[in-house]
């Protein structure tokens, strides 16, 4: 679960209002997640996108997480990310450096399984996103009228690895108050290699192969998303707007 809400995980200046917005995650009708994003109302020089998201229901006992971080913006180009959390009593940090077209920069790495950081790479990491950011440039995407098909290279700190993101379904809705349109977007992160699996250890609850995502985005909530659905191999886990 941590792995695919940080898989969603170029930031660019975007308009939102300010507030907060919370999601509760469900697996058959059980409750295992909770996720809050708070947007600004402007995304500026020194203002940050701020998410935190913690496990939820019977999956505390099996396993409890908590993490919070940021996106902040920099400049124009360039921005940091910022993850702190606690994996079942042992905490992890990174704080990472990103910019278009330049490689990342990890500045903190304290890894809840004491893994080292990944080296960076010259070819592969150069114009990489972090987790968060590919969630946030679809949102901008959309936000611009542009559809939210993109290819993103991504760099969490630990991994590297590549998020394809296609516009699935486009559904416009009518109701007594508004008219509003709702876009379905699918992010995909591909099957890794047999080397990797085998070299990394492996999330819950995938398994290593190819893993998607869906989101359903609204322009009544400024493109923020309504609805996720996470195909997993024990089944859907599914994810709805409780309140803003």
């Amino acid at each position: 679960m941590r792995a695919s809400i940080q898989s969603l995980l170029l930031i660019l200046p975007f308009h939102l209002s300010a507030e907060t917005y919370k999601y509760q995650f469900e697996w058959l009708f059980l409750p295992v997640a909770e996720l809050s994003i708070q947007s600004n109302q402007s995304f500026q020089s020194g203002e940050k996108i701020n998410f935190d998201m913690r496990t939820d229901g019977p999956l505390k006992l099996y396993r409890q997480y908590y993490t919070n971080g940021y996106v902040e913006n920099i400049n124009e180009k360039n921005w940091n990310y910022y993850l702190a959390g606690n994996d079942r009593g042992v905490p992890e940090e990174k704080l990472i450096s990103f910019g278009v077209n330049e490689y990342p920069n990890i500045k903190i790495f304290r890894d809840d399984q004491k893994a080292s950081p990944i080296e960076i790479d010259a070819q592969k990491d150069r114009g990489a996103f972090d987790p968060f950011s590919v969630f946030l440039n679809t949102i901008k995407r959309l936000q611009l009228g542009k559809s939210c098909d993109y290819e993103y290279k991504v760099l969490d700190g630990k991994r590297r690895y590549k998020v394809s993101v296609v516009s699935h379904e486009k559904f416009d809705l009518d109701n007594s108050f508004s008219r509003y349109k709702v876009i379905k977007c699918r992010f995909t992160v591909p099957k890794i290699s047999e080397s990797e699996a085998n070299a990394k250890r492996k999330s819950w609850p995938f398994d290593g192969n190819k893993k998607y995502i869906d989101i359903w985005f609204s322009n009544e909530h400024s493109f923020m998303p309504e609805k996720y659905v996470i195909n997993t191999p024990i089944g859907r886990i599914i994810g709805k707007l409780k309140y803003h």
